[in-house]
């Protein structure tokens, strides 16, 4: 009887070390499976931060391209502003120089009239 429960002990113990040695070869194929799975993950995380990286140069380069156009409608603004104020300035000199030129005029023909 002892004998018979140990020959069960034995076999229970001979069964459980299969068993794990099954499972750690399960396990071996399972960490070999997963290392292609981890490898494109790795990849895709990659790829993603070079995204990223790239969406991140070309919203700077917009925002520095919307910066520069700004700038050079102020500009061109500010050169059209002065451009209307010159032709305005011009525009009243030459009609003062009228004026006084017919004013001018106007005395001379009234003195000749009066002569």
């Amino acid at each position: 009887a002892e004998r018979a429960a140990e020959r069960g002990h034995l076999e229970r113990a001979v069964a459980a070390e299969r068993a794990l040695q099954l499972a750690r070869t399960d396990l071996g194929a399972l960490v070999e499976r997963q290392r292609p799975l981890n490898d494109a993950l790795s990849a895709a995380l990659e790829r993603e931060q070079a995204v990223m990286a790239e969406n991140a140069r070309l919203k700077a380069a917009l925002a520095k391209s919307y910066e520069e156009s700004s700038a050079m409608v102020a500009a061109t603004q500010a050169h059209w502003e002065a451009r209307y104020m010159t032709a305005m300035a011009t525009a009243t000199r030459v009609q003062a120089t009228a004026n006084a030129a017919a004013a001018a005029g106007g005395a001379a023909e009234g003195g000749e009239a009066t002569t």
